[in-house]
């Protein structure tokens, strides 16, 4: 269901209907309030039974008249406002122009008085026109004051909302370009330490080297592909995160070993892209390249309470052995990335396991198991 504002942002119509409603409300309840006034007076001052109906008659007129110059009023605000330059040649013409509006006002009342009820009031149309314009001046004065004031304070805040708005938009494009800068940070670095691999390669086994650049070339694919996806499902993350691997069981052969276990309904979550290849590829590069034996890397996926559990395992040194996982340019711009998608939603924690370092990783997710959806954080 669409709020208040957005039905009148998007029906013009229903947004003058809403507002005739409003006036008419506003000058119902001044008109009732003064009768009501005028029927206490009354009643405590006379002898004789009092109507209320008869008491009403007169305010209604009155302020029925200013319902229906009320919005002649806006409307002149609006074209001559003070808060907006040339501020004394708008003021000039806004006086004019409530000058204009209180005359038509004088007008209603005096063509009032020829009603067979008011007739007997005024004996001539000179009297009866001095008589309303001096009843009637200073009360009319403060409603066009008022009146004038109660679209500028609308005015002001109507801006004020658009500020705000505006201003949290271009917070959140910032945010938005700032979390697709780090992502593309992450891409060339792992892809330069592909080709990298790959070249060490070429000097001990060119047909190796030829099925890493294959399988080089389907993840450069998929990565060009996922260029402008903030998030992707946990199964095509996998996905990815397998053919990396490929990549290196080519070039590690016997000496990498690799064990994934998603938990089926998980699989189908949301999260953001490229978050597990870093944590993935520091593993190798930490946990078992620096060994001539073998190696194992296991990743693990779940769904804990309202977490979204993901790990990442290695069986190498630790972090206190390497001293160095923590530094890496793919691990600094991932945690970048969850702190401007989750704020302080998630949790990252890097710790020695026995074997090898453990990555873990929270993920937000509501009752029903469903991503909390991504969305930089707007202050």
């Amino acid at each position: 269901m669409l709020p208040p504002t957005s039905i009148l942002q998007k029906y013009p119509r229903s947004k003058g209907l809403f507002l005739g409603a409003v006036i008419v409300f506003a000058w119902s309840f001044v008109a009732f309030g003064s009768a009501g006034q005028n029927y206490l007076i009354a009643t405590m001052h006379k002898n004789e039974a009092v109507s209320f109906w008869e008491v009403l008659r007169w305010p209604a007129i009155f302020w029925y008249a200013w319902a229906l110059l009320t919005p002649l009023v806006l409307l002149l605000a609006r074209r001559f406002p003070l808060n907006q330059a040339p501020r004394w040649r708008n003021a000039a013409w806004l006086t004019l122009g409530c000058l204009g509006v209180f005359s038509l006002h004088i007008a209603v009342q005096v063509a009032t008085m020829f009603l067979p009820v008011y007739r007997h009031l005024h004996e001539t149309f000179a009297e009866m026109v001095q008589y309303h314009f001096a009843i009637s001046i200073h009360l009319n004065l403060a409603v066009c004051v008022a009146l004038v004031a109660v679209w500028h304070a609308g005015d002001y805040y109507h801006k004020f909302r658009q500020r705000e708005v505006r201003a949290a938009q271009l917070e959140s494009q910032l945010a938005t370009a700032q979390v697709q800068a780090l992502k593309m940070q992450i891409q060339p670095h792992f892809l330069f330490n592909t080709l990298h691999a790959i070249a060490t390669l070429m000097y001990r086994d060119v047909r190796a080297a030829d099925r890493m650049l294959s399988q080089l070339s389907d993840l450069l694919r998929t990565s060009i592909d996922r260029t402008h996806e903030q998030q992707v499902t946990l199964s095509e993350e996998v996905e990815f995160v397998e053919q990396y691997l490929r990549i290196e069981q080519a070039r590690f052969e016997d000496r990498l070993t690799v064990d994934v276990a998603i938990a089926p309904d998980v699989e189908d979550l949301m999260v953001p892209s490229f978050v597990l290849q870093p944590f993935v590829e520091n593993a190798i590069k930490h946990g078992l390249a620096p060994r001539s034996g073998p190696g194992h890397v296991a990743i693990r996926a779940w769904a804990d309470g309202g977490q979204l559990r993901l790990q990442v395992q290695d069986d190498g040194p630790g972090i206190n052995g390497t001293g160095v996982f923590s530094k890496g340019v793919g691990l600094a711009n991932t945690r970048a990335r969850l702190d401007y998608l989750y704020g302080d939603a998630y949790r990252l924690h890097l710790r020695d396991a026995k074997p090898g370092l453990l990555v873990d990783l929270s993920l937000p997710v509501d009752e029903r198991h469903r991503l909390v959806p991504l969305a930089p954080a707007v202050v």
